[in-house]
């Protein structure tokens, strides 16, 4: 593992602008795929009732933490569209509120 740390490390440290392009097409695949339409509309939903959770409610970090913290270790390794699973209730939750 530690080899591999490096080998990773070496690389981007390497190829910064290849790192960050494929950063953000990670980032946009993940809230993109695999229904386009569907998912960019459930996507800014469950933004939008995050935005109005956290100007709502005390606890409100229950729901945004893990919408920010939780696909960081996608779009910064691999991406494929069964790892947003985890995370969908949340973001169907949220969506809803902001409905």
């Amino acid at each position: 593992m530690d080899t591999k740390f490096r080998e990773a490390t070496q690389y981007i440290l390497g190829n910064p602008a290849a790192f960050i392009s494929r950063f953000f097409k990670r980032m946009v695949e993940f809230w993109y795929f695999p229904y386009p339409i569907e998912w960019i509309v459930l996507s800014v939903l469950g933004w939008a009732g995050a935005w109005a959770v956290w100007k709502t409610h005390k606890n409100s970090w229950l729901f945004i933490v893990p919408l920010f913290t939780y696909p960081l270790v996608f779009f910064i390794t691999h991406l494929f569209a069964n790892y947003r699973h985890p995370i969908d209730p949340m973001i169907v939750l949220l969506a809803a509120y902001a409905l």
